[in-house]
């Protein structure tokens, strides 16, 4: 399932955890090494980024700066 999820600013955002990832023996659906934001106002920032949510799973971000 894809989703939008608002970003505090733009630049790449690393996948620093994602528990469906084989590591965890999950099925490794996921964002693999991150996501740019986009210029797309989103509850109320001015950026976004949409993510890849696999089901049953707990993803983490983190700004690269």
């Amino acid at each position: 399932m894809k989703r939008a999820n608002s970003a505090p600013e733009s630049g790449f955002y690393g996948e620093i955890i994602n528990t469906d990832g084989q590591t965890y023996g999950g099925s490794n659906v996921g964002n693999f090494d991150g996501l740019h934001s986009e210029a797309r106002e989103w509850m109320g920032r001015e950026h976004s980024i949409v993510i890849h949510l696999p089901p049953l799973a707990t993803l983490a971000f983190k700004l690269e700066k």
